[in-house]
């Protein structure tokens, strides 16, 4: 079930989501600074955007955070519920929500990559993350 984000019950399993789902897709950034992100997400993204969580027998299992209504901040499903459909149910929803969207991908994340390729994210260009100097791939999905 999508639902509303509630800081006060569920700030604790989004960080989870992130910090498990980053070590399989991020781990090129190694645990230090996936730990140091994590903070971050609880700390400064999580307030500034508006996050719908997933949530499966009583857990947290994923969530989306769309800042201005149109970037894609955070978007993360635990490793243990990845490929159930999870992802494509809150992505649907940030589109039918917000329209289109915009979002930037990590070069050397295969799994998210391979993801918004196939929900249909097109590339409109390319950057460098200026904290880390990691290559990302900028994408935009057009509603219709």
């Amino acid at each position: 079930m999508i639902r509303d984000f509630n800081p006060a019950t569920d700030t604790d399993a989004i960080v989870t989501v992130f910090t498990d789902a980053s070590l399989q897709a991020h781990a090129f950034l190694g645990e230090t600074r996936i730990h140091d992100f994590a903070r971050q997400v609880r700390d400064l993204y999580i307030p500034m955007a508006d996050t719908r969580v997933f949530e499966q027998d009583g857990h947290v299992v994923g969530f989306i955070s769309v800042i201005e209504g149109k970037e894609v901040g955070g978007f993360f499903v635990t490793p243990t519920h990845a490929g159930n459909g999870i992802g494509q149910a809150l992505m649907h929803d940030a589109v039918a929500r917000f329209g289109t969207l915009e979002l930037s991908v990590f070069e050397e994340n295969p799994i998210g990559r391979k993801f918004y390729e196939a929900f249909g994210f097109e590339e409109i260009g390319r950057q460098t993350t200026p904290e880390i100097g990691a290559p990302e791939i900028r994408l935009k999905y057009t509603a219709v």
